[in-house]
């Protein structure tokens, strides 16, 4: 076991040397956090400042950072296009509004030849006709 933590703390590290250098040096540092916390504020503040106009508006939009114009001018004009499909009547085509005003009227069927056999077999009463 001893071995295990011996070869962890001798773990060679860049810039440190080794892992139980790096492991001093980081809680030393560590212990100076407490007096520094009341700059955590103003640093991130000013990081902001300096970073967030470099920052791409394709990226704010898609974050949801900021308003898509693009989606507000499509939704307005899809708005203005509605209000005015509800104003104004369609108009159909002559053809077409004729066809729309016969499509309750029955068909009138044409008499054919058999039609006019039964209809004198039945006035005369001789059905010899359609055997």
């Amino acid at each position: 076991m001893a071995t295990i933590t011996r070869l962890i703390r001798t773990l060679p590290l860049p810039l440190f040397g080794s892992l139980q250098t790096a492991t001093s040096f980081t809680l030393a540092k560590s212990r100076a956090l407490p007096r520094l916390v009341g700059w955590a504020v103003p640093l991130t503040a000013g990081a902001l400042w300096f970073v967030w106009p470099a920052v791409d508006e394709g990226w704010k939009i898609e974050m949801g950072f900021k308003s898509d114009p693009e989606a507000a001018l499509k939704a307005a004009e899809a708005s203005q296009a509605k209000e005015v499909a509800k104003s104004t009547p369609v108009e159909l085509p002559t053809e077409v509004m004729e066809k729309v005003e016969g499509a309750y009227k029955a068909h009138e069927a044409a008499e054919t030849e058999d039609d006019k056999l039964l209809a004198k077999a039945s006035v005369t009463g001789d059905f010899t006709y359609l055997e």
